[in-house]
């Protein structure tokens, strides 16, 4: 009978240890560096008000007076935040419609015949629209008012996505824009309008380049990036085609100037990411157990985030990203991962494998910014080595003497290619199987 309650006594000692322990890691205060990551992550930091692409793309598909676009967006982005709160209450939801659709006639879309005469892929656009130039004007003729669409986000400051997230609604409409876009530039070029051709081109990189620093959407800045990328090799193939002592637009000399800060600047988009997992209730899963009430020992919400907001900082860190602009080859264990400890995982059992399972892996995306910083480089060195007027050294050794804006101590090497008329960089985060990209540069006179 004794030993029976020194067990029994035992027992709840323990049980009441291990109450002590999970509420203790239900209310303990964050590390300094948790504190710190969470403060940042709940910044507001939407941009003032301008004009923003994000609407522009997503109502790129109808035909709306300019005066009334900003209206029928607000109409959707009140439907959207509807949704995010049925979402939130666990009511059901219909499908999304646009408020365009039933108010506003659309633009044709592009048929399969038409994306086959536009330029696909792009680093084959002036060889495409020189074997078929009569399919090429078709196809600018027919879709002449979505490209006039397109050409408008010239006139644009940033690509914000405001809409809440997790709403099942479909995203804005970038299929073909670039391609039609630089389709039409390299018309312009082989009709023989080289400099408006050259012109469209780098304002097609210049304007993507700005909408890249002034995006919080994963998605966004990694395509905004990437057609600044392709616009840029698209210029850089007519000025190939062109006498080395050809004039080069003003657009070109600024699309292709010296990358700064902001062109690496990942820090909003992790930030947005974060608003649409951990920091969003909608995103935040409630845990049911036995009779549907929530099961506290289960989740915390504070605990979970407190755990995951470490990781999602690390693009904001002032050395992260000094490293990404120097072009320093950033390492795989740069991003910090949630440590839970002993008391997490009492107090806080589901959220510890949420905050594990849930943080992305942000050392891909700081390394693609990498990859187009450079290659920016790579433009301007190709502009650069057009000033070099009777310079008659090897291509090897102007390129080495490039001014450090183009070429950071410790950054990687860009070389003049085996043909001796090509620049060539090897790529940290290689892509379709792409190890190596390359600009070509005018061939010498004879």
């Amino acid at each position: 009978m004794g030993l029976a309650r020194r067990i029994a006594g035992a027992v709840f000692v323990l049980l009441l240890l291990v109450m002590g322990m999970a509420a203790w890691g239900r209310f303990r205060a964050p590390s300094a560096a948790e504190r710190d990551a969470l403060e940042l992550l709940r910044l507001d930091s939407t941009p003032l008000p301008a004009k923003n692409a994000w609407h522009a793309l997503w109502l790129l598909d109808y035909v709306i007076p300019a005066g009334e676009r900003e209206a029928v967006y607000d109409q959707d982005l009140a439907q959207l935040r509807d949704r995010a709160a049925a979402v939130h209450a666990g009511k059901p939801v219909p499908p999304f419609r646009k408020a365009a659709d039933s108010q506003y006639g659309a633009l044709p879309k592009l048929t399969d015949d038409d994306r086959s005469a536009i330029c696909r892929p792009v680093s084959q656009c002036l060889a495409q629209v020189r074997t078929h130039p009569e399919a090429t004007r078709l196809v600018l003729t027919r879709h002449a008012d979505r490209l006039a669409a397109i050409a408008g986000l010239a006139g644009m400051d940033y690509l914000w996505n405001d809409m809440p997230p997790v709403t099942g609604a479909p995203g804005p409409d970038i299929g073909d824009v670039q391609a039609l876009w630089l389709t039409a530039a390299a018309s312009d070029f082989v009709e023989g309008r080289q400099q408006e051709g050259l012109a469209q081109a780098c304002t097609s990189a210049l304007t993507m380049r700005r909408l890249h620093i002034g995006s919080n959407d994963a998605l966004g800045s990694v395509i905004t990036a990437r057609w600044a990328i392709e616009a840029g090799g698209l210029a850089m193939d007519m000025l190939a085609h062109m006498p080395g002592d050809a004039p080069v637009p003003a657009a070109c000399a600024t699309a292709f100037a010296p990358p700064t800060d902001a062109d690496v600047n990942f820090c909003e988009v992790s930030r947005a990411m974060w608003r649409g997992s951990f920091g969003s209730m909608e995103n935040f899963p409630v845990v049911s157990h036995g009779t549907g009430g929530d099961a506290w020992w289960l989740l915390s919400r504070d605990q979970t985030r407190r755990l995951a907001a470490p990781a999602f900082v690390t693009a904001c860190k002032a050395d992260v990203r000094a490293a990404e602009l120097a072009d320093a080859r950033l390492a795989d264990a740069l991003q910090p991962q949630p440590t839970p400890d002993f008391i997490d995982r009492i107090g806080n059992v589901q959220g510890v494998d949420l905050a594990l399972a849930g943080v992305p892996n942000f050392v891909p995306y700081l390394r693609r910014s990498q990859d187009y910083a450079a290659t920016l480089r790579m433009f301007g060195t190709a502009l650069w080595l057009r000033t070099l007027k009777g310079d008659y050294r090897t291509l090897a050794t102007r390129v080495a003497a490039r001014p450090t804006s183009l070429n950071p101590p410790g950054s990687r090497t860009i070389k003049a290619g085996p043909d001796g008329i090509s620049l060539e960089m090897d790529l940290y985060a290689p892509a379709d199987g792409e190890h190596l990209t390359t600009v070509p540069l005018p061939v010498p006179a004879s």
